[in-house]
């Protein structure tokens, strides 16, 4: 799984650099790309939907599929499993 983050960090803004740290290690830890500072240049679209992004200047990451909002249970549960 890829995570695009547009900050230095997940959470940064909200929990402080030491946790925001321990965030982003353990999404590493479960196999989570995370592509931080990420600035998103173009959508790809496909079929009217969502395929991918180009991210500037150069990369591009394909979509396996394009959540709304994250799933609130895997969210719950992974939090809780960080404690």
């Amino acid at each position: 799984m890829t995570v695009l983050e547009a900050g230095e960090l997940p959470l940064l803004r909200l929990m402080g650099r030491q946790i925001a740290s321990g965030f982003a290690d353990l999404h590493c830890d479960h196999g989570v790309d995370p592509r931080l500072a990420a600035q998103v240049a173009e959508i790809i679209g496909e079929n009217r939907t969502a395929a991918g992004v180009r991210l500037a200047p150069t990369s591009t990451t394909w979509a396996w599929s394009t959540p709304a909002r994250p799933n609130p249970v895997t969210t719950t549960t992974w939090s809780s499993a960080a404690t």
